[in-house]
């Protein structure tokens, strides 16, 4: 029963902001880039994930964010705006005095993964569009497909970079039909370790 489950979620935050530079200041974490005058990027996940929680999609939800390019800038800003959430310990944080990379990152949350029901990853500064969607389709592929896991990829091509952390194996691209959509997805088939050019 889906309505069981306990969901474990990372957002990856830590990195440098390299990707945002040329639009905003150096010094501008990427969780903290403004999408409007009152909110930010890292305001999208956290009331996405907290609306499927509030809403009861999942019994549970743990949510770390992970914290090294300008940290406190990101935890003062999560902390004053979600201080209820942070109190309870629904969201929490990590602390990388040096950048782990998402390998180490995964590892070092590992027992709160395998006392999940289903772990989600996030990169901080990809926005999902209609993520409520977009998280039961997951789920609907992960309880009618047989398959462990999905990874959702943007449209843009896919290439080897020296800044990419994690490497993705995966196996055939599948289809299915969830509601009136066609949809494309791959299953994983092995994460490979960490790996810069």
């Amino acid at each position: 029963n889906l309505y069981f489950m306990r969901l474990f979620v990372i957002i990856f935050s830590s990195g440098f902001s390299e990707r945002f530079r040329g639009s905003y200041k150096r010094d501008i974490a990427k969780p903290l880039v403004p999408i409007s005058k009152s909110r930010k990027i890292i305001d999208i996940h956290l009331d996405n994930l907290l609306r499927i929680f509030n809403s009861g999609i999942v019994s549970s939800i743990k949510i770390f964010i992970n914290l090294h390019y300008q940290g406190s800038q990101i935890f003062d800003y999560v902390e004053s705006n979600y201080g209820k959430y942070v109190d309870q310990r629904i969201i929490n944080f990590l602390l990388e005095p040096k950048l782990f990379g998402h390998i180490k990152t995964i590892s070092k949350l590992r027992s709160y993964i395998l006392n999940s029901d289903l772990f989600l990853i996030m990169n901080a500064d990809t926005i999902i569009l209609n993520f409520r969607y977009c998280f039961k389709l997951m789920l609907h592929l992960l309880l009618n497909y047989s398959i462990d896991n999905v990874i959702v990829i943007s449209k843009k091509e896919l290439r080897d970079d020296s800044k990419t952390y994690t490497h993705f194996e995966v196996g055939k691209i599948l289809s299915a039909k969830y509601f009136k959509n066609s949809f494309r997805f791959c299953k994983i088939k092995n994460i490979v370790r960490d790996r810069l050019n």
